[in-house]
């Protein structure tokens, strides 16, 4: 166990290192500083505070996505449609944040809810593709990566069009009406975007990992892939 856990880690380790070379000589040759790129990228991400805090936010979605592929793959399902899934997930999470009918739902219940629509929008995107590999045998790297193009335009409309906020004018930049401060997840850190998603996604990684290495049934998913 222990070994196999340094080798993945060192076959990590390299493979962050090659990328890093490759980089570096992409930048050379283009005649940059590499040591100038490497330092922007930092500051760029945890330059400050602020900085910091915007960061984990945006990859807190990153590992939910991350793990949806890689439980899938773990099985033997090239699931190309992540991106597709996520957009649709996070309409539903959306609608379910700012449609009136639950506009008076106290928050312990109104979060949940927000996070269970999103689960269930995924779930359903990803359905389609599901259903033909099962009775056509379509390959689902074909179908699951067209539905992403799908959804994307399916979200332009809908944001666009059928739930565009009526106080956005013409010519300006499109939204749904602003979610309910009962849909509001809770943050971390004052006055930062990072919600308690984040350690809950740490959390989700642990426990995937726990699911495949100690149960009989992350055997068997193991197994099949």
């Amino acid at each position: 166990m222990l070994r196999r856990i340094v080798l993945s880690t060192l076959g990590l380790a390299v493979a962050t290192l090659l990328a890093c070379l490759v980089g570096a000589m992409i930048l050379l040759a283009t005649h940059q500083n590499p040591l100038d790129a490497a330092q922007g990228l930092w500051n760029g991400a945890f330059g400050s505070d602020i900085q910091t805090y915007a960061t984990l936010s945006q990859t807190t979605p990153l590992i939910f996505a991350a793990l949806s592929f890689m439980f899938a793959f773990r099985a033997g399902i090239f699931n190309a449609g992540g991106q597709g899934q996520f957009i649709m997930g996070a309409f539903a999470s959306s609608w379910a944040g700012f449609t009136p009918g639950l506009a008076h739902v106290p928050a312990a219940l109104h979060i949940p809810l927000v996070v269970i629509a999103g689960f269930i929008g995924g779930a359903l995107w990803s359905l389609p593709p599901v259903l033909l590999k099962i009775y056509a045998g379509t390959n689902e790297i074909l179908t699951t990566l067209m539905m992403s193009y799908i959804a994307d335009l399916l979200n332009d409309y809908l944001v666009l069009d059928v739930f565009r906020a009526s106080t956005i004018q013409p010519g300006t930049n499109a939204q749904t009406p602003t979610l309910v401060p009962s849909a509001t997840f809770p943050t971390l850190f004052p006055h930062s975007p990072v919600t308690f998603l984040r350690p809950l996604g740490v959390l989700a990684a642990v426990l995937i990992w726990a699911f495949f290495q100690r149960t009989v049934l992350g055997y068997e998913l193991n197994l099949f892939g």
